[in-house]
């Protein structure tokens, strides 16, 4: 009998333990993980973030002059010495959406300067002024049910304003922004109504208001406020110093917690002289960049905010001189056909057809003629509804083919192009085109991929320097977690590397990622590499007297007039007045045959 009760005691303070122990699990074990969490990002969020895109900076750039602000935020932060792009295409428009999604252009469907829509078969140019001032181009992310930034940041934190600006820039502002941000500002154009060209309407002694785009207002008097601040334009880099003065104008009456700042001129510099080919045009734009960027960092240090701000510096693109023309005509006869004809992007990389169905045969058709300056084809499909790229080339699929694939997906999607031309590094598509400019930034060449980034503030290492090969649309991700917000739907992944207490599934995503993005990375450099090579020493520029186009043309067009005279010649007979005619008509024909060709060499050449 008593052990009958020893026992019933010792199984009731067994039950006892238990069920204290029941209870510690319950309540102290959550609040263990807590604690654990809040060890592994030991830092409060920061308050503020800036982030600042020059437009078309490489990273050399950065080099070229002393830039005391931009290495000061270097020091109290993370320099990313292999970041670029990583999309395609990374040209203004697309690479501004991704900033401000942290998606990919084959999800936000802002696939460049302009492309063919998938439901009317119509173009769609999102920089024109029309579609600027309607809301078209932010209508275009709104509609693709992507993640904003902006959206996020003020779901968490509703009463805090937030901005995204450029100056010249509409079409780098409004992607940004999208339809998340409280305010979006720009410069928009005032001449070319039509196609709303940015920044080259302006010369020497012009000057552009801001205004903001409907729905994102600021009111009338900051509004005016901020235009009595722009000067006219007098030196190059005043398209960045309007933007910082929009800026700071905005900071001193709102003091946005999130702003986005896009600073065109670089891009417009390099455009114009070639980039690293002139680096004396750049050196004092990129001056002004880091004198615009000391009077942000003076501002938030005026306000006691600069220890509790987050700052990122980082650009769209690269830029590759013009070191070789590849003309239009040396594979110009692929687009023989109505249907085959090109609708848009002649003089790019990126081809709509006029029947996206016919893409695979005119790809293949451009491959058999293997111009030189391209170095692979690839051509849209559907498979199991959705869009993949397939490869023209039969041979065995390499690292570099990967990687073309790779960047391929970042923007298949029902309005990305139909073909996509691979071009050699430092080449160009025509002779004068766009504008006769002597640099360009076509998407897949490791100089026009490799872009700068620098994250700084609360929560990040400092003075660190990452290999990572962190890509733009990582850099949204990243924002969010160091503001305390948590990123949703995105393709991009937080750098861990850049956190000073990262969580063990961030460092366990990026080192899982990073050794396939390095594998691309030295793929372009490679073919970059064996590209500038080929330039060097086979410096030629597809002439006309080379296109296989054009001798089908021209003989073809002999052939007709030649029957022509042969008719004429049979009517005439033996009449010797005809005979005057004849040769009269003969005249003619040589030299409209003359005029013919050197317009058609003209033409082709662009």
């Amino acid at each position: 009998m008593t052990e009958s009760k020893n026992i019933t005691k010792d199984l009731k303070r067994f039950l006892r333990c238990l069920t204290t122990y029941s209870i510690f699990i319950a309540l102290v074990v959550p609040l263990l993980m807590e604690a654990d969490l809040l060890a592994s990002d030991k830092h409060t969020p920061a308050e503020y973030a800036v982030v600042i895109i020059i437009d078309g900076c490489r990273p050399e750039y950065l080099k070229l002059a002393t830039l005391p602000h931009i290495q000061e935020l270097a020091n109290r932060g993370v320099t990313y010495q292999q970041a670029w792009a990583g999309q395609i295409p990374n040209n203004t428009p697309p690479v501004h959406a991704t900033l401000g999604t942290g998606v990919f252009p084959s999800r936000h469907h802002v696939v460049g300067f302009k492309w063919k829509d998938p439901e009317t078969g119509n173009s769609f140019y999102p920089r024109s002024l029309k579609n600027i001032r309607s809301g078209a181009l932010a209508k275009v992310i709104s509609d693709a049910n992507v993640p904003s930034v902006f959206e996020l940041y003020k779901k968490k934190n509703p009463k805090e304003h937030t901005l995204a600006l450029s100056s010249v820039k509409p079409y780098a502002a409004i992607p940004l922004g999208n339809f998340g941000a409280d305010y979006i500002l720009f410069t928009p154009p005032f001449k070319k109504e039509d196609l709303g060209h940015g920044e080259e309407d302006i010369k020497i002694g012009m000057m552009r208001g801001f205004e903001a785009l409907t729905g994102h207002d600021i009111g009338e008097d900051l509004l005016n406020k901020i235009n009595q601040q722009i000067k006219p334009y007098k030196k190059p880099g005043d398209y960045d110093t309007w933007a910082v003065e929009a800026f700071l104008t905005v900071f001193n009456a709102k003091k946005p917690k999130l702003s986005m700042i896009n600073l065109p001129e670089i891009d417009d510099t390099g455009h114009k002289y070639g980039g690293m080919s002139s680096p004396e045009t750049i050196n004092p734009v990129i001056e002004n960049v880091d004198i615009q960027i000391g009077r942000i960092i003076k501002a938030f240090k005026e306000a006691g905010i600069y220890e509790k701000t987050l700052f990122v510096i980082t650009a769209d693109h690269g830029m590759v001189s013009n070191d070789y023309n590849l003309s239009i005509g040396s594979y110009i006869w692929a687009f023989w056909g109505f249907k085959s004809w090109p609708q848009l992007g002649i003089t790019s990389p990126y081809i709509w057809l006029k029947d996206s169905n016919r893409s695979g045969k005119v790809a293949k058709k451009i491959e058999e003629m293997k111009p030189f300056g391209i170095n692979q084809v690839f051509y849209k499909s559907v498979v199991d509804n959705g869009f993949v790229y397939q490869s023209t080339s039969n041979n065995e699929k390499s690292s570099l083919e990967e990687t073309y694939r790779y960047l391929l997906q970042t923007m298949a999607g029902p309005n990305s192009p139909d073909i996509y031309l691979f071009i050699k590094e430092n080449a160009v598509i025509g002779k004068k085109f766009p504008l006769k400019s002597r640099g360009k930034h076509y998407g897949t060449t490791w100089y026009a991929q490799h872009i700068p980034l620098i994250i700084s503030g609360p929560g990040v290492k400092q003075n660190y320097y990452s290999d990572m090969p962190s890509r733009i649309v990582d850099i949204p991700p990243t924002i969010l977690t160091l503001m305390g917000v948590q990123p949703e739907d995105m393709d991009g992944i937080v750098l861990a590397d850049a956190l000073s207490h990262p969580l063990p599934d961030q460092v366990e995503t990026q080192e899982s990622l990073s050794e396939k993005l390095r594998s691309y990375q030295r793929s372009l450099v490679d073919q970059s590499q064996n590209d500038l090579y080929e330039i060097k020493h086979k410096p030629r520029s597809i002439s006309f007297f080379y296109s296989h186009s054009l001798w089908y043309l021209e003989a073809l067009t002999l052939l007709c007039f030649s029957v022509t005279l042969l008719v004429i010649r049979k009517v005439v007979k033996e009449n010797n007045h005809k005979k005057v005619i004849l040769i009269f008509l003969f005249a003619f024909l040589i030299i409209s045959q003359i005029v013919f060709f050197l317009a058609l060499r003209k033409l082709l050449e662009i």
